[in-house]
């Protein structure tokens, strides 16, 4: 009887000892994967940051003939963008110092919402430089400078083809060029690629097939997501029709079809 009782009691401990195992195991896996669901955020974060000084340095040289426009424009990067890029980097560096998953999870909810705060600003502050990279550079010298950047990161390879036939309005080219930077968006936010090919051309109308080799969109995905609606939204105001070729691990493909007049 006593020597049931130990086998019992021995049992229990060893059933014990294998659970609180397994439970160490798939904490430290979710950690793991949080940490470099994290990482892979921050790595996207650069890259669009990256994009975003590019993008402001050519609006800066574009401004040199402009003194009040500049200090305007200067004190409102400093002011606004530039505060909300020091708390990015304090939320980015707290970081290093969280080992608990809820923390982890709330500090990167807190750099979503930080950096789409950003990437929201330096729009404003792009439009009402009323399109001066195209007018001085023209579209395809400001979407070769764009890729330029991406490809620049070292995480991300680039392929670029344009070929135009006919000349765009300033306009046209303006809204092509948003359309082009939103797409970039939604690979930094969804695809995990390490790939994007862009080929423009026209003939007649303007024919874009943008393709990056990430994991894919679900259905759902491009349902929430703003920036896809952003995107519908510019090719309606165009008169143009939009596909989006995309299912899980297969990559996401837009084809676009714009009328030049």
């Amino acid at each position: 009887m006593v020597e049931n009782e130990t086998l019992s009691t021995e049992l229990l401990i060893t059933v014990g000892a294998a659970i609180l195992l397994l439970s160490f195991i798939a904490i430290l896996l979710v950690y793991l994967n949080q940490r470099k669901l994290t990482k892979r955020r921050l790595e996207n974060q650069k890259i669009l940051d990256l994009l975003q000084r590019q993008e402001m340095r050519t609006m800066y040289a574009l401004l040199e003939s402009q003194d009040s426009e500049r200090k305007r424009i200067s004190t409102e990067l400093q002011d606004t963008l530039g505060s909300i890029l020091v708390t990015l980097t304090m939320y980015a560096d707290s970081l290093t110092d969280k080992r608990d998953l809820e923390q982890i999870s709330d500090i990167t909810s807190r750099i979503s919402n930080t950096s789409e705060k950003a990437s929201q600003k330096a729009r404003e502050i792009s439009n009402r430089l009323d399109s001066g990279l195209l007018k001085q550079f023209g579209l395809k010298t400001a979407i070769t400078q764009l890729m330029d950047a991406i490809q620049s990161s070292g995480r991300i390879e680039t392929n670029l083809v344009i070929q135009f036939a006919c000349a765009l309005s300033n306009e046209l080219g303006l809204e092509i060029y948003r359309i082009i930077q939103e797409m970039i968006h939604c690979s930094m936010k969804h695809s995990r690629c390490s790939q994007i090919n862009l080929d423009i051309q026209t003939n007649g109308d303007v024919s874009i097939i943008y393709e990056d080799n990430g994991i894919g969109l679900s259905h759902l995905q491009k349902e929430s997501d703003t920036k896809f609606d952003r995107i519908q939204k510019r090719v309606k105001k165009l008169c143009g029709v939009l596909k989006i070729d995309s299912t899980p691990k297969n990559g996401t493909t837009f084809i676009i079809e714009l009328p030049t007049h």
